[in-house]
């Protein structure tokens, strides 16, 4: 009987829940309160927006927007553990959402939960498409802020996307190059030349750094049998 009434309380108690939350619930309304809660976040007025950004997720919890302006407030107010937090939520919602997934990947890494900022990166690189100049930008990004090893996964991420294209392996190298690390500048130059070995400065680079390569010779194109123009003719 005990057990009966306990299943009874806890549908009572799940039925409750299910009705406020239902009336709650309002996805339009929450969008409306995070944008604005982004003007005031762009006028410096950081409580009124964390306020608003607290009523919208009040309005639609899973709104990824609303996790990622409350992170960014976070940061404003100096408390860098609640700001991942919430953009862990919103990248658990929205995987492909690249603003937070970038701002995770770097507080993480100014926190110095440096291993923790590699996987996410990791995690961002097999969500990441588009142009490899764009992901590229992405990489000099990190590179410049003193990210290596998030900047490296970035680069060969651009290589991944365009395969056929040496110029991702040409940036790459120059990245290494200006870490003094000469090795892996060969490695990634002698990549772009396995894709293109008539790229321009490509051989003669190489060569500048003791590799000698032999730039094959072009292919040259057969033209069709006379038959196939005089066929073409009828």
């Amino acid at each position: 009987m005990k057990s009966y009434h306990r299943g009874i309380g806890w549908v009572g108690f799940l039925a409750f829940i299910c009705v406020t939350g239902c009336k709650s619930t309002n996805p339009l309304e929450a969008v409306r309160l995070n944008r604005q809660a982004q003007v005031y976040y762009q006028a410096g007025h950081i409580d009124q927006a964390m306020d608003l950004l607290q009523e919208s997720l009040n309005r639609d919890y899973e709104n990824p927007a609303s996790h990622y302006w409350l992170g960014q407030c976070y940061e404003q107010k100096n408390n860098p553990e609640k700001a991942i937090f919430e953009y862990e939520v919103a990248v658990r919602f929205t995987p492909s959402m690249e603003l937070a997934q970038l701002a995770l990947i770097r507080v993480l890494h100014h926190q110095g939960r440096i291993d923790e900022s590699i996987q996410a990166t990791k995690v961002f690189c097999k969500n990441k498409y588009g142009l490899a100049s764009n992901i590229m930008g992405l990489a000099k990004d990190f590179a410049d802020n003193g990210m290596d090893h998030q900047a490296v996964l970035i680069y060969k991420r651009a290589q991944e996307v365009e395969p056929d294209n040496p110029i991702p392996s040409i940036i790459l190298a120059d990245f290494y190059h200006a870490k003094g690390q000469k090795n892996l500048e060969i490695s990634s130059l002698t990549e772009a030349f396995m894709i293109d070995p008539y790229y321009p400065g490509l051989t003669r680079r190489l060569g500048t750094l003791g590799q000698r390569v032999k730039v094959p010779e072009p292919k040259l194109i057969k033209p069709p049998p006379r038959i196939q123009y005089d066929l073409s003719d009828m």
